[in-house]
């Protein structure tokens, strides 16, 4: 009797063993249903190649084209603003520390106009200086002083035909939504356009003395890109964009129901935990929310050209293949393109796309670019 009892139990705990590895197994099916999705979408070819860029720059900002297709870096060690020719050597360089004309605490945004006038946003210094682009070098324009836009925060600066807009968000507000304004000759505001949703944030105690609003570092966010009259924008836990048009104040939108949502997996977590350690030390509220949310962010910018929307996706493990999904918005279909390991997307054309790959240490940043096949 006992000797079928023995046997039933090895049954029993077998049955549990086989059951439980069959559960995990769909549990991870169902958390990388993401990934899967990637896996199985056509791949576009393409090849990275890196900008042999002088070596006097040495803090890769930002990348911008102008309407030429000539590439513009911003220096964050010294704010320079640089013009580079086509083998990355310096044409010309404008802008330095400092609070006086052509001089930067920090450069927030650089927005080129249909006129090829770079407008750099400084926050701290609350102004825009325009710049011209020339062939060989940039001509300073003027310096535009912001006015006080009372509890609001500039974030960005768009100009078309002549008409200025922007993008601001509530100083310390809860729900951190962020507005489209149209603006006047002086920038002050005018009228509200769209209103968005903001960047997630989660309450931490400060010093142990007092509770603010902090951004979460993994939470979703809002971005934004402007081209040709027309605002795109986008939460970046899901694929779906908005185009609001300057030219008939319409919206279409574009929202891709398919895609799967990102989970969140033990992988994940462990990344998240051990890269934004010295944050989560700081702010214990933020290891909380790492632990009991289920869903991550799909991506971390987008740029759109005259055919195509790239989408440079999150890569959270430093081993995993990482990649862009180009949507073609005449056929609607999603290709990957893959990149290297910490690329980031600041600029496309409809040839090319350009981006900062991040090394161990910021000096070793590379601009690197790849060309449509």
């Amino acid at each position: 009797m006992m000797k079928i009892n023995n046997l039933l139990a090895l049954v029993v705990c077998l049955i549990i063993i086989i059951l439980t590895s069959c559960n995990n197994e769909n549990d991870k099916q169902l958390l990388n249903e993401f990934d899967n999705y990637i896996s199985n979408l056509t791949q576009h070819n393409v090849e990275f190649k890196t900008v042999d860029i002088d070596s006097e720059i040495t803090g890769l900002h930002k990348v911008i084209l102008d309407n030429a297709d000539r590439l513009l870096v911003v220096d964050h060690t010294s704010w320079n603003i640089h013009l580079l020719d086509e083998n990355g050597e310096i044409k010309y360089s404008i802008g330095e520390i400092g609070t006086g004309p052509a001089e930067y605490l920090q450069i927030n945004q650089v927005f080129i106009n249909d006129d090829n006038q770079i407008f750099v946003l400084d926050k701290k210094l609350q102004r825009i200086v325009v710049y011209q682009i020339l062939e060989n070098n940039i001509e300073p324009l003027r310096t535009i002083n912001l006015p006080s836009f009372g509890s609001l925060s500039i974030q960005k600066y768009y100009q078309y035909e002549d008409n200025s807009f922007g993008i601001f968000k509530e100083l310390g507000s809860q729900d951190n939504s962020q507005y489209f304004y149209s603006l006047n000759n002086e920038l002050e505001i005018q009228d509200l356009l769209l209103e968005f949703d903001g960047n997630e944030v989660e309450s931490v105690r400060v010093n142990n003395s007092f509770t603010a609003f902090y951004e979460v570092p993994f939470g979703s966010k809002t971005y934004f890109d402007f081209y040709q009259g027309q605002l795109i924008h986008s939460k970046n836990n899901k694929i779906a964009f908005k185009k609001f048009s300057l030219v008939n104040n319409t919206i279409s939108e574009i929202n891709e129901n398919d895609i799967p949502e990102r989970k969140k997996t033990d992988e994940t977590a462990d990344f998240l935990s051990s890269k934004f350690n010295i944050l989560i030390n700081r702010y214990p509220e933020l290891q909380n929310n790492l632990e009991f949310r289920d869903l991550l962010p799909i991506f971390h910018n987008f740029k759109v050209n005259s055919e195509f929307i790239y989408v440079k996706i999150l890569g959270y493990e430093s081993d995993s293949q990482e990649y862009i999904l180009r949507y073609n918005s005449q056929t609607n279909e999603f290709k990957k393109i893959q990149t290297p390991n910490s690329f980031y997307l600041h600029a496309v054309t409809d040839s090319r796309l350009y981006g900062i790959l991040r090394g161990n240490d910021r000096e070793d940043d590379k601009i690197v670019y790849a060309k449509f096949r």
